[in-house]
């Protein structure tokens, strides 16, 4: 490392600004930064300098930021160098795909300079730390996210435990497979698609005994899945939510597409398919059957 807090970071984006504007900040905050434009210039940067970290911009012209993080992760001796994807698009299966692929972490586009740069050096620190056998990890599910948890501990390959008390959640991890999840009276792909859908509460990691067999559900595949179906869920609960003048935000902007929480909190209590539930909710909207409830107002 160049400094106690630097490191030297590749920059992966077709956008000559883009470069430009996050080149004088990192540089700025002690970071070294080189440059690439292109998925194909990226590889042969990243070999030719070996940066501490590359941050990899996913919509490009040619060789996307995927394929390039695919082809990155398939080269043996530069393929342990965290990677951290930059898009602009908010959807929680491409995150997942990122993730599983190798990925760090994600990144949404428009960011804010201080967070990216928090971001970073959090990466940065990851990657000098091994997980040990009576490591514990805890905080809240609203500033780290259980797919950040999930990846960092299936990176470790070790037996772990999640508990969320305030849903009621346990996650059972060992050798990259899900061993148990629980969520209320959930069990198996559907309590981990309403922990993705509800994403709240404090968390705490443990080292699990090492007593159960590994399940056959593998954890990268079983979270694109549960991902895909929390996306769809959510836009179908968004158009008709954010069209509906009874529906307030606090805060909200003009672009702001997303249900009120506790539409999703409604839709993480019923019986079957998330998507066919939100259909469901949205029917009752448009009936007048159900009035939208304003996050600000509604009691518990």
């Amino acid at each position: 490392m160049t400094n106690a807090d630097g490191g030297r970071v590749l920059i992966v984006d077709d956008d000559p600004s883009t470069h430009a504007a996050l080149a004088t900040y990192l540089r700025h905050a002690g970071l070294d930064v080189c440059d690439a434009f292109s998925g194909e210039e990226a590889l042969e940067v990243i070999v030719a300098q070996r940066p501490h970290l590359v941050l990899l911009d996913v919509q490009m012209p040619g060789v996307d930021g995927f394929e390039t993080l695919r082809r990155f992760k398939a080269m043996p001796g530069i393929r342990d160098i965290p990677v951290l994807m930059v898009t602009s698009m908010d959807r929680q299966h491409l995150k997942v795909r990122g993730l599983e692929l190798g990925a760090e972490d994600y990144v949404l586009k428009p960011f804010d300079r201080a967070e990216l740069l928090a971001r970073i050096r959090a990466v940065l620190r990851r990657a000098r730390r091994s997980f040990s056998s009576d490591a514990f990890m805890a905080g809240r599910l609203e500033e780290i996210g259980i797919l950040e948890v999930l990846q960092t501990l299936d990176g470790t390959g070790r037996a772990a435990r999640v508990t969320v008390p305030a849903l009621e959640a346990v996650i059972e991890l060992q050798k990259g497979t899900l061993v148990r999840v629980t969520l209320g009276r959930w069990t198996g792909q559907a309590a981990l698609e309403r922990l993705l859908l509800l994403q709240q509460g404090s968390f705490s990691v443990t080292p699990a005994d090492n007593q159960a067999a590994p399940g056959d559900a593998r954890l990268m595949p079983a979270l694109l899945a549960a991902a895909t179906v929390v996306d769809e869920a959510r836009d179908l609960l968004a158009a008709p939510l954010r069209d509906n003048p009874r529906v307030q935000r606090p805060h909200a902007g003009a672009a702001d597409t997303r249900a009120p929480a506790r539409v999703f909190r409604l839709l993480a209590e019923m019986d079957g398919d998330l998507r066919d539930c939100a259909r469901s909710i949205n029917a009752e909207f448009e009936s007048g059957q159900l009035l939208p409830l304003d996050d600000r107002t509604a009691g518990p």
